[in-house]
C-alpha cells in the first residue's frame, strides 16, 4: 500500500508543477506584456515631455495588481485545485482497466477514517495486494498530461525572443527602460543627445540665439523645435535648424529668439531627442555712455595757474558737448559717464595717415573712478588726429555697440587782430571836463605833423587766442625802398623749391613798445578805446598794457593788449636823392603800421598788423589851415544837416 501511495502522490506533486509552470508562463507572459506596455507609455510619452510621478507611480501600481491577480487565477487556484490522490486514483482506473476499481477501494479501505465494520480483514488485504501488484506492474506518472509545458513554452517564446533581441540590439535603452519601471531616475538614451551651449547672459533687447551641441545620427536637413517660455508670457516655439558640423557624428544647432528684454528658459526636442532640463536666457542692459565732457589744455607759452586747488598747472577751456577746437600744442582732457558701472574704458584717438589715406587708431585705457561710473584721460592733441570715441565693457563682457564719437580739430593758426584807435585828444577820465561826451567829439583823424609840435598819437588794440607777447610801431618815410636778399618761389618740374634772391623792398623802420606794468590802484581802470588808464591825461602815454585775466583761477591774461604810443616823428632822418642822411622837412610824409607777434612758439610766427595810414608834415601854418578846413568842413555838413531836416514835409493830422 505504501509502494501505491508513494506513486499516486508523486503523481500528485508532478501534476501542481505543471499547473505552476502553466500558470507561471501565462502570468510572466501577461506581466510581460504590461511591463512592455508601460515601457513603451513610458518612452513615448518621455519624448516629449517629463514623464509625471503620478503617471509613474500608477504604471507600477498597474503591474503590481495585475500580477497578483493573475497570480491567483494563474497559481494559487490551480495550486488549491489539484485533484486529490482518490481523483488520480479513479483517473488511472479509467486509464488502466485491469484495476477494476481496485486501486481505489484499497485507498478508500486502507483510511484510518475508513467503516470496515463487518468486512472481512482479509479480503481488504487481499484487494490491497492485488491492488499494490498491479499498480507495481504500471508506472503511474505516465498518465501524467505534459501538453501543456509545451504550451507554457510556446507562450513565452514570444516573450523571450521580443526581450531578447530588444537587449541584443538597444540594450541601453531597454535597462534604461527597466529601470525606470524600477523608479530610478535615468534618461533615457536617444538616437542623439542634446548639450545646451547657449550663453546665459545677453544684452537687452537684442536676438538671442539658442545654441545645441548635438551628438548621434542626425541630417544637415533635420529639424527640430525650441520652446521658449518667457516670463509672465505665454510660451513660444522657434525651429531649431543645422548651423555648422563640429565634428564626425558632432554639429551645432541653433534657434533665434527675437529681440527681447524678458528673460526665458527654454527647451528643445530634435528627432527623438529633447532636453530634460531647462535652459535660461537673462538679459542685461548693455552699458552706455551718459556724458561726455571735454576741455582743451592750453599751451603752457599761455601760462600756469597762479594759485587755487589748480595752482601750477594748465589753463582749461571747456568744449562743448565734447566737440574739441583748441589751440595747436594743446592737450585734451576728455571725461565720460556711464550708466552703471563698467570693467574697461578706452579711448580710442583717430586719424588718417596721409600717405595710404588708411584710418589710423591709437587706443588709450581710460583712467576709471573708484565707483567705476565714470573715466579720463589727458592726451596731446597732435596733427592728423580727427575725432575720437569712448568704446566700454561692463562686467559681463557686453560692449557699447555705437560708442559716441567726437571732433577733433586745431582751430585756425591766424596772425594777431590789430586794430587802430581812433586819433583823438579826450581825456580817458569821463568826469573830467574835457572827457565827457563821446569820442567822436574829439576826433583829430588825419592831423598832419608839424615838426617840433605834437607827436602823432598812434593808439592801438590788439588781441589773439595765442596771447600777445609783442607790439612794435612800424613806420617808413617817404616811401623808401632798400635791397634785401629774399625767398623768391622756383619751380622744377613743378615741384616748389625755394631760393633766395636779391629786389628792393619796402624799408620798414621798427619801434618796439615796453610792457606797462600799471598800479592800478593809482592809474585807475583801462580804458580800451583811448588806450589809456582812466589818470593818464589825455596827452598821456601807454606803450603796451597787457590786459590781465578777470580770473586768474579759471583763464589766463594778456590776450588782449592795447595802448597809445606818442610817436615824435623830429629826431628822425631821411635819404635825399644823393643818398645823404638829412633831417626831415615839411612836404615829406611818414607812413606807420602797428605789428602785433603772439606767444606761440616758432620760428616766422604770422605778424597782426592794422591798417596802414600816413602823416604829412606841415608848417605851423600849414597846420592851421587844416584846423580852417576842418571847421569850414564841419560847418556845411551841419548846415546841410539841418536844411535836409526842414525840408521834411510833415503831413496834418485830421
Amino acid at each position: 500500500m505504501h509502494a501505491l501511495l508513494k506513486q499516486l502522490n508523486r503523481w500528485r506533486f508532478r501534476e501542481r508543477l505543471i499547473r505552476l509552470v502553466w500558470g507561471g508562463a501565462r502570468l510572466l507572459a501577461v506581466m510581460a506584456v504590461a511591463l512592455a506596455f508601460c515601457c513603451a507609455l513610458d518612452y513615448w510619452y518621455d519624448r516629449y515631455a517629463d514623464v509625471p510621478s503620478v503617471l509613474r507611480f500608477g504604471m507600477i501600481a498597474f503591474q503590481a495588481v495585475t500580477a497578483a491577480v493573475l497570480a491567483y487565477f494563474f497559481l494559487v487556484r490551480p495550486w488549491t485545485a489539484t485533484p486529490p490522490v482518490d481523483d488520480l486514483a479513479s483517473q488511472a482506473e479509467k486509464a488502466i482497466p485491469e484495476f477494476d476499481h481496485r486501486l481505489v477501494t484499497a485507498i478508500q479501505l486502507n483510511r484510518k477514517t475508513a467503516r470496515t465494520d463487518g468486512m472481512s480483514r482479509t479480503m481488504i488485504e487481499a484487494v490491497t495486494r492485488e491492488a499494490g501488484e498491479m499498480a507495481a506492474r504500471h508506472r503511474l506518472t505516465r498518465l501524467i498530461d505534459y501538453s501543456r509545458l509545451g504550451w507554457a513554452g510556446m507562450v513565452l517564446l514570444p516573450i523571450v525572443i521580443f526581450w531578447g533581441l530588444f537587449f541584443v540590439f538597444n540594450q541601453p535603452v531597454a535597462t534604461a527602460l527597466l529601470k525606470r519601471q524600477a523608479l530610478f531616475d535615468v534618461e533615457i538614451p536617444r538616437s542623439i543627445r542634446l548639450v545646451n551651449t547657449t550663453i546665459p547672459l545677453w544684452p537687452a533687447g537684442e536676438e538671442v540665439t539658442i545654441r545645441y551641441e548635438v551628438n548621434g545620427k542626425f541630417q544637415e536637413t533635420s529639424k527640430g523645435t525650441a520652446y521658449v517660455y518667457p516670463e509672465g508670457q505665454p510660451s513660444e516655439r522657434y525651429e531649431l535648424k543645422f548651423h555648422s558640423a563640429l565634428a564626425p557624428g558632432k554639429a551645432l544647432f541653433t534657434a533665434t529668439v527675437p529681440q527681447s528684454t524678458a528673460n526665458f528658459e527654454f527647451q528643445a526636442r530634435l528627432s527623438d531627442a529633447r532636453t530634460r532640463d531647462r535652459g535660461k536666457v537673462n538679459f542685461q542692459p548693455r552699458p552706455s555712455v551718459q556724458s561726455i565732457e571735454a576741455w582743451a589744455l592750453l599751451p603752457e607759452y599761455l601760462g600756469l595757474v597762479p594759485s587755487g586747488p589748480r595752482a601750477g598747472q594748465r589753463y582749461e577751456e571747456f568744449q562743448n558737448q565734447g566737440e574739441v577746437a583748441a589751440l595747436p600744442g594743446s592737450g585734451v582732457r576728455v571725461r565720460a559717464t556711464f550708466a552703471k558701472p563698467i570693467a574697461r574704458a578706452e579711448l580710442v584717438l583717430m586719424g588718417v595717415e596721409p600717405v595710404t589715406k588708411r584710418d589710423n587708431l591709437e587706443r588709450r585705457a581710460m583712467v576709471l573712478a573708484p565707483d567705476r561710473l565714470s573715466a579720463e584721460d589727458r592726451f596731446d592733441l597732435n596733427p592728423g588726429l580727427q575725432q575720437y570715441r569712448i568704446e566700454i565693457a561692463d562686467d559681463n563682457g557686453f560692449t557699447n555697440l555705437t560708442p559716441p564719437t567726437r571732433a577733433l580739430r586745431l582751430e585756425k593758426d591766424e596772425p594777431p587782430e590789430v586794430e587802430l584807435l581812433t586819433e583823438a585828444l579826450k581825456n580817458p577820465d569821463p568826469k573830467a571836463f574835457d572827457g565827457k561826451g563821446p569820442i567822436a567829439d574829439y576826433d583829430l583823424s588825419g592831423v598832419p605833423l608839424v615838426l617840433g609840435g605834437d607827436p602823432c598819437r598812434i593808439g592801438y588794440s590788439a588781441a589773439s587766442k595765442f596771447g600777445i607777447d609783442q607790439i612794435s610801431i612800424y613806420y617808413r618815410i617817404n616811401n623808401e625802398m632798400e635791397k634785401k636778399r629774399v625767398p623768391v618761389a622756383m619751380s622744377v618740374l613743378g615741384v616748389d623749391l625755394p631760393s633766395l634772391g636779391e629786389r628792393e623792398v619796402e624799408k620798414w623802420n621798427t619801434q618796439r613798445l615796453n610792457p606797462v606794468n600799471a598800479d592800478l590802484a593809482v592809474l585807475g581802470p583801462f580804458v580800451p578805446e583811448i588806450g589809456l588808464f582812466q589818470k593818464s591825461g589825455k596827452r598821456g602815454q601807454v606803450e603796451l598794457y597787457k590786459v590781465p585775466s578777470e580770473n586768474p583761477e579759471e583763464s589766463p591774461g594778456d590776450r588782449k593788449a592795447g595802448g597809445r604810443y606818442n610817436f615824435l616823428v623830429g629826431g628822425n632822418l631821411k635819404r635825399d636823392p644823393k643818398g645823404q642822411l638829412t633831417k626831415l622837412e615839411p612836404g615829406d610824409q611818414v607812413t606807420f603800421c602797428v605789428v602785433a607777434k603772439d606767444k606761440a612758439p616758432g620760428a616766422n610766427r604770422p605778424l597782426g598788423r592794422s591798417m596802414l595810414f600816413t602823416k604829412s608834415i606841415v608848417t605851423a601854418q600849414g597846420l592851421e589851415q587844416w584846423k580852417e578846413t576842418r571847421r569850414s568842413t564841419f560847418k556845411a555838413l551841419v548846415e546841410k544837416s539841418q536844411k535836409d531836416q526842414s525840408d521834411i514835409p510833415f503831413k496834418k493830422g485830421p
